[in-house]
């Protein structure tokens, strides 16, 4: 984008995104630089896309992003490098989920008759915690209980392990050992 044809339109979105939070804000760009969609993104508001010019001439593609982004939701397309980056495999597909997981408290657990909860203390291994939530998920499961210093249950080694057969809506709560 002019005047230097390099990254000013999208230094003006995040500016945008800073000045203006709540409108929605669709980027094309031929620029795939991580830093700056973390950065469109770093709020967690939606309404954001951050497309890539060389696939404009996928019309409908194209035309879904911008109607997702402007219902508020968040597209973000990437390169296969980035993709290979952020998936850490050298052969990624190209579909990537990005959520957001919310810890219940210990105290708002609700376990119903006959529901599942298993708590796991100090899982450091993401292979192995990814493989229990699918295990538990297996079994009707209903959450996970990590005590202590537990790795994070969405790294992406855990969720390679969990992926062969999840159904996902498993629960997380997190508790440190006195209060469980």
């Amino acid at each position: 984008m002019p005047p230097t044809n390099t990254d000013d339109g999208l230094r003006a979105a995040l500016e945008i995104r800073k000045r203006w939070p709540d409108i929605s804000l669709p980027v094309l760009s031929q620029y795939v630089e991580v830093s700056y969609a973390d950065d469109l993104l770093a709020d967690g508001r939606g309404g954001i896309g951050y497309l890539l010019k060389d696939r404009v001439s996928e019309v409908s593609d194209f035309l879904d992003g911008l109607s997702r982004v402007a219902a508020g939701g968040t597209v973000l397309e990437v390169s296969e490098k980035v993709l290979v980056a952020i998936t850490r495999r050298d052969n990624p597909q190209m579909v990537v989920g990005v959520f957001s997981q919310k810890f219940l408290p210990l105290k708002d657990i609700r376990a119903q008759d006959g529901d599942v909860w298993v708590a796991l203390d100090r899982v450091r291994d993401p292979g192995n915690l990814g493989t229990i939530i699918r295990t538990v998920d297996a079994v009707g499961g209903r959450g996970v209980i990590l005590i202590g210093e537990t790795t994070d249950p969405f790294a992406v080694e855990a969720v390679r392990y969990m992926e062969q057969g999840y159904r996902g809506g498993m629960r997380f709560a997190g508790a440190q050992m006195p209060a469980f």
